[in-house]
């Protein structure tokens, strides 16, 4: 489910509560990192190398397959995080804060790539979110303040564009290889090779 569907039914529903807009996009964001761990966590990260199967003389298997997985630490955005993001004294850094916010956090959630079919392993990566997520929060803020100048916003057409420039943020993500050893499965052997973490063949909307 998209970004936009989460938020969006909880628009105006608490209009005697102040935080209420706060309280709806802190929801609503952790929601859609759960989505995320939801979509790292199938297997689809290609695997490729040499499994050496026993014998004399011993022989190298080139091996590829889509069978990668990232798992996650559950890390959530705090409720005084989202509230400092959105009161930080100017309108125009409110949504620009959030997306660096939503970047620090999938940086520390996903730092493991493992593998339980064809090949055995596990390995640890780092990569760069900040960078897109800066990037499409601008994109974000200059597409709403162009479509707010034309006079044709609503909470829909907001949201909607949010949630797009989300997933664009995500799928921005330059994509990460790492060296990946373990044990060959399918064939069964000791394995060398890598894993590509590509960020953009996550589907996020299903």
């Amino acid at each position: 489910m998209s970004f936009a569907n989460k938020i969006i039914p909880r628009l105006g529903q608490q209009a005697d509560d102040s935080e209420w807009y706060v309280k709806a996009m802190y929801q609503s964001l952790n929601e859609y990192m759960a989505d995320i761990e939801i979509a790292m966590a199938r297997p689809q990260f290609t695997i490729a190398g040499i499994t050496t199967v026993p014998g004399t003389p011993p022989i190298p298997t080139p091996v590829t397959a889509p069978v990668g997985q990232v798992s996650n630490k559950h890390i959530r955005l705090t409720y005084p995080e989202v509230k400092a993001a959105m009161f930080c004294g100017n309108g125009a850094l409110t949504f620009p804060n959030l997306f660096k916010l939503f970047a620090s956090k999938l940086m520390i959630n996903f730092n493991n790539a493992y593998s339980s079919a064809i090949v055995s392993g596990i390995t640890a990566f780092t990569f760069d979110a900040i960078t897109p997520f800066t990037t499409m929060g601008t994109a974000f803020m200059t597409e709403i303040t162009g479509i707010g100048a034309a006079g044709g916003m609503t909470p829909e057409i907001f949201h909607n564009s949010l949630s797009k420039y989300l997933d664009l943020a995500f799928k921005s993500i330059i994509p990460v290889t790492m060296p990946f050893v373990g044990m060959g499965l399918v064939p069964s052997g000791p394995f060398t090779g890598t894993i590509v973490i590509a960020f953009q063949q996550v589907a996020l909307v299903w």
